[in-house]
């Protein structure tokens, strides 16, 4: 609720500043489900622009439990291209990314023939042996002159014969983050080969007309409509008998709007065309005021002297939608930290995440126009191709939707654990698309693998071990505790730890727990307490408890028991305590309160290069890099007088000194340390 009764006041303030000092950066805090369960998230937030307006596109990380923390994003880019237009879109690379039906019938290839393949199978020799000088200056250089511009080009049909285009190139302008996007680029097309003359479509322009699913609309030389076809009411939502006779310019926003008729005019005096002849993308206004992207042809007519022009109107706004839907799928694939890929029915990919080229160590774009299989293991990847065809036949599901635990390959050959969920979807030509979520496991094994062995060694101390919630709730204890009480270890898991004390201590124990949450008071934690347990039977048992509060989840409690008949020396719970750290994975390191260091265990003398011999009773600033060691008696000092945690219960990361003779890479420390955890 704190941070809600800000956020308006920090919208607003970067609108008015543009200053960033959450947008483009990774940030850690609390959130609120819809329950009213407050979780950990890691937050990460980028800016798009939209039609002139800002909208943030967010991703978030639930950070409570690390084993549960699994991104998962399945991103789904569709691109549907009006039925009335050849449309071709390629990446930089020059591959074919999408081939709309009018493509396969004006260039006699199948959707599946042209996608994953160079564009420059549509084109001529001479202009082939060019076209990849071309896109690599485009990709060194940015946008060419011929990008959003009316050209005459010729192109190839599957049969062999020539095909005379007229093709507008448009670049989808992508949010870019961090690493270079994919970009697209867009070529809408013309079959010019067997053009009808302006006169003849003139002489037959009613006919045309009333029968094109196109809207045409026709103008004289001051932009008064004279002709407005059934297709027109259609998109403008304007009767015909609404807008015959009056000018053109109805249908405009500013400044066009007030600016036609001059526009009209300057071509009349100079006869240069800007517009005529060319396909644009325009914006109309229909008959409610609301704004309708569309691709405008415009083309002039001279009958007898007359001259009037012919405007071909067909809606942008799917393609419109799907290129911003494009601008934000591609922030949200950037943000996420979950490798996914997408593929045709032919098993070749057509985008890859940037997370899935790290995660598998290829460099960025490499395995476009690829099969999958390169992914997999041999024996997956030899028969994948057939599970995708006999899917595609038979339309039955055994992967799609249900995750899958299975194994993928890298660069180099290494077998990654992952979890696989698959989805499909419709791609603007009609053909069936995939698209993969790869859940690297490996973290997650090696922190379950450690929390196995963590609970081994608990469940096996010698000394009672007993670990409960911040309500009392027994959630660990160790096999000596349950024999020390003489319980069963599934009466006591999930009990109240009230059921090991003697009444007179089980009835203020509540209270014990209520009072320390509210005041932060230390009373048992972090001291040695002598203390009277209950057992089963009723017997009463003298112990002593060492109590140490841990942060985990929502916080919990962490005790070891000690028999006071067993001989309560120090030195008997020092031996215990020696045991189980140095049982530890983990690098374990004690120091008294002026810095010198007490205790140094395997773990730490495997992972510095140093015996304990030669540094227990030095200072711990050994291990530190000079800026941090200047500081750290002052640290300790300051902590000594006034309590304050800064280091105390958090997790830091920071730089240490390794002994001259540890020459090991970080790889290799973490090659030790899987294998401290396979042993």
């Amino acid at each position: 609720p704190d941070i809600a009764a800000k956020h308006d006041g920090y919208l607003k303030t970067y609108m008015k500043t543009r200053v960033k000092h959450i947008i483009d950066s990774k940030r850690t805090l609390a959130t609120v489900s819809k329950d009213g369960m407050e979780f950990t998230a890691e937050i990460r937030v980028a800016e798009v622009e939209i039609h002139g307006e800002s909208v943030f596109v967010g991703f978030a990380k639930n950070c409570t439990n690390e084993k549960e923390c699994n991104a998962k994003s399945i991103l789904v880019k569709t691109l549907d291209v009006m039925t009335l237009l050849v449309v071709v879109i390629c990446n930089k690379m020059g591959t074919i990314v999408s081939f709309n039906d009018n493509a396969v019938k004006l260039f006699g290839y199948e959707a599946n023939e042209a996608i994953g393949k160079n564009v420059n199978m549509l084109m001529l020799d001479e202009t082939k042996a060019v076209h990849d000088g071309y896109l690599e200056d485009y990709r060194r250089k940015g946008p060419t002159r011929i990008l959003d511009k009316n050209v005459k080009v010729e192109a190839r049909h599957a049969s062999g014969k020539t095909l005379q285009l007229e093709i507008l190139l448009t670049e989808l302008e992508l949010y870019k983050t961090g690493a270079v996007p994919e970009q697209l680029v867009a070529g809408t097309m013309t079959d010019i080969s067997e053009l009808i003359s302006y006169e003849e479509i003139s002489r037959g322009v009613n006919t045309v007309t009333d029968l094109s699913t196109t809207a045409v609309i026709v103008i004289d030389s001051n932009g008064i409509v004279g002709k407005f076809s059934k297709a027109a009411e259609k998109l403008l939502h304007y009767e015909s008998s609404e807008v015959l006779g009056y000018n053109v310019s109805t249908f405009m926003p500013e400044p066009h709007k007030s600016q036609h008729d001059r526009y009209l005019s300057t071509y009349r005096k100079t006869g240069v065309k800007k517009i005529i002849d060319s396909t644009l993308n325009v914006e109309a206004i229909t008959k409610e005021g609301n704004p309708l992207p569309c691709l405008l042809k415009v083309v002039e007519v001279v009958t007898n002297g007359q001259c009037a022009f012919i405007g071909f109107a067909v809606d942008y706004s799917a393609f419109w939608q799907a290129e911003q839907a494009c601008k934000c799928n591609d922030v949200i694939t950037q943000l996420s930290e979950t490798p996914f890929i997408k593929m045709d029915m032919n098993c070749i990919m057509l985008s890859i995440s940037e997370t899935a080229y790290t995660t598998f160590g290829y460099p960025s774009g490499s395995l476009l126009g690829k099969n999958v299989k390169i992914l997999m293991p041999k024996e997956i990847g030899d028969i994948h191709d057939g599970f995708i065809k006999k899917y595609i036949e038979t339309g039955v599901k055994k992967v799609i939707g249900r995750p899958q635990e299975l194994y993928a390959v890298s660069r180099k050959g290494e077998r990654i654990p992952i979890t696989l969920m698959v989805a499909e979807t419709i791609g603007s030509n009609g053909q069936k698309i995939f698209w993969g979520n790869l859940a690297d496991k490996r973290e997650r094994l090696l922190i379950e693998k450690q929390q196995k062995i963590n609970d081994n060694i608990a469940l096996n101390s010698m000394q009672p071990l007993i670990l409960i919630t911040r309500t009392g709730t027994i959630e660990m204890g160790s096999n000596s505790l349950f024999k020390t009480f003489g319980y069963a270890q599934e009466e006591v898991i999930g009990s109240n730890v009230k059921m090991l004390m003697p009444p007179e201590v089980a009835e203020k124990h509540d209270g014990y727990l209520a009072s320390y949450l509210k005041t932060g008071k230390k009373v048992v934690l972090d001291a040695k307490i002598r203390l009277d347990g209950m057992t089963k039977s009723g017997e009463k048992v003298p112990l002593y408890s060492f109590v140490k509060e841990i942060s985990i989840g929502e916080g919990c409690y962490f005790g070891y028991l000690l028999h006071a008949g067993q001989g309560s020396s120090l030195h008997a719970e020092q031996k215990v305590t020696q045991a189980i750290l140095n049982k530890s994975i983990h690098p374990i390191i004690t120091t008294d309160t002026i810095g010198i260091i007490q205790f140094f265990n395997l773990a730490a003398q495997t992972e510095f290069g140093y015996d304990a011999s030669v540094v227990v009773g030095k200072n711990i600033k050994m291990l530190m890099i000079p800026e941090t060691a200047k500081r750290h008696d002052e640290y300790l000092s300051n902590y000594l007088k006034t309590g304050k945690k800064t280091a105390l219960g958090n997790t830091l990361e920071v730089c240490c000194y390794l002994s001259s003779q540890n020459t090991r890479s970080k790889s290799e420390c973490r090659r030790q340390a899987q294998r401290y955890l396979s042993n």
